[in-house]
């Protein structure tokens, strides 16, 4: 009997001693699918396969796409401002009517169509975050995209956690106005307290994870504010933001992310 209590005692032991850091409550949300220039994301960034692909993983708890707007006013998920870059059409969202965009094919290994944010699945985001990041390379009318985002039957879900990313310089008051749910891009820490103190009503913020620190997430938090890290790829990058304790990690190797936090 004294034999097994000394064996259980060290098996106890050898559990606390290797037992991960609890992460569970920072939330892990895939970007543009499962990663924007990741090897083993498979799937071209903003498509819908990336994006059922990082849905239907355990433990990912979101994801942001990156959304622009047509001729037609609809919202289409696309990252860069040129589509020629990364399809096999030439031009810009902002210039092209949807007929024209219903053509264009990602330049992948799967040639994955370029898609609207209305052909998500209600199903596959419901009690998931969705982060919508507005790319407004035309400079289109803030008002115009806020009326195109609520065309998107989903967009008011109260089964769907919908957050706006939007920079500093935006129209932020315009889509608070509207009821969303606002988080605004900095690129230093300092930047939070001048757009706090101009909208105290912002959900949260945004910002490269090499640019804030332990101690500055949890001031935000204390604020009341959640507080997002992107541009987490490297395993050493994704142990590093999840030590920061910030609402959730906009990572870019989901699978390696979870791995981690797990």
């Amino acid at each position: 009997m004294r034999l097994t209590n000394i064996l259980i005692f060290i098996l106890m032991l050898f559990y606390s001693c290797n037992k991960k850091t609890d992460y569970h409550d920072v939330k892990l949300i895939g970007h543009a699918g499962m990663g924007i220039s990741i090897q083993n994301s498979f799937y071209h960034d903003n498509s819908m396969e990336s994006i059922d692909l990082a849905l239907s993983m355990n433990g990912c708890d979101g994801v942001e796409v990156d959304v622009q707007i047509s001729l037609d006013t609809n919202i289409w998920l696309y990252h860069d401002p040129y589509l020629q870059s990364e399809t096999n059409i030439s031009g810009s969202i902002s210039l092209k009517y949807d007929h024209e965009l219903n053509h264009a094919r990602y330049k992948s290994i799967h040639h994955e169509k370029v898609i609207q944010l209305k052909e998500l699945d209600y199903e596959d985001l419901k009690d998931r975050m969705v982060f919508l990041d507005i790319k407004n390379y035309g400079n289109i009318n803030f008002d115009m995209i806020i009326n195109a985002l609520n065309k998107v039957d989903f967009i008011y879900s109260p089964d769907i956690d919908i957050k706006i990313i939007i920079n500093k310089s935006g129209e932020i008051d315009s889509f608070i106005n509207s009821g969303f749910h606002v988080i605004c891009e900095i690129e230093d820490f300092n930047d939070y307290h001048n757009v706090l103190s101009e909208f105290p009503e912002i959900d949260g913020f945004i910002i490269k994870n090499k640019n804030i620190n332990p101690q500055q997430v949890d001031e935000i938090k204390q604020f009341g504010k959640e507080i997002y890290l992107f541009e987490v790829r490297a395993p050493k990058s994704i142990r590093n933001a999840l030590t920061k304790y910030s609402t959730a990690i906009i990572t870019d190797d989901l699978r390696a992310s979870i791995l981690e936090k797990y």
